[in-house]
């Protein structure tokens, strides 16, 4: 059966072959014939006959612009959630894919990955804010404490001074390794 694929036939050919053939050995010997060339592969992956020859075409697809396209335009789940869980992390292909997807199950993946992302987003803004607030209420609590203690040098002769001096120390020496 591989014999059928002539050796120099057109990449246009191959693909065809690759995607169309009903026997899954000469798909995936067109397949093999394809050299990595990315969109040859993206075409396979979305437009495949054949399940297995779909999921070999999409590991073999290393293009992000090219998953992005197999997310959106392909109507075989199966390798349209690939496509798309290869390119999770890119932002603005989630958008894409998420509002122009062909399979309605690959949207509301992408919708559901996109809340997810700028959930997180917003939860780590919310610890920055969190953790500016509390080290801004350090550094006030130590610049009153520094005000406090040039009063109590001004009245060093006071009653009272020395143990006062005591509890700044004290203060400060608490107070002063969490402040940046």
């Amino acid at each position: 059966a591989r014999g059928a694929l002539p050796a120099a036939a057109a990449q246009k050919h191959f693909v065809l072959v690759a995607k169309t053939a009903q026997r899954e050995s000469i798909c995936r010997a067109a397949l093999g014939r394809l050299a990595g060339d990315q969109k040859a592969l993206g075409t396979v992956g979305r437009r495949a006959e054949i399940e297995g020859v779909r999921m070999a075409a999409l590991e073999g697809m290393t293009d992000p612009a090219d998953l992005a396209a197999t997310a959106l335009r392909s109507n075989f789940r199966d390798v349209a959630l690939g496509a798309l869980e290869r390119i999770a992390s890119d932002q603005a292909a989630l958008k894409s894919v998420a509002t122009r997807a062909a399979n309605p199950a690959v949207a509301r993946k992408a919708r559901a990955l996109l809340r997810a992302f700028e959930d997180e987003q917003k939860a780590a803004a919310e610890r920055e804010i969190a953790r500016q607030h509390a080290l801004d209420m350090k550094r006030r609590a130590l610049k009153d404490l520094v005000r406090e203690v040039n009063d109590l040098a001004a009245s060093a002769s006071s009653p009272g001074a020395e143990s006062r001096l005591g509890a700044l120390q004290a203060r400060w020496a608490a107070g002063a390794t969490d402040a940046e």
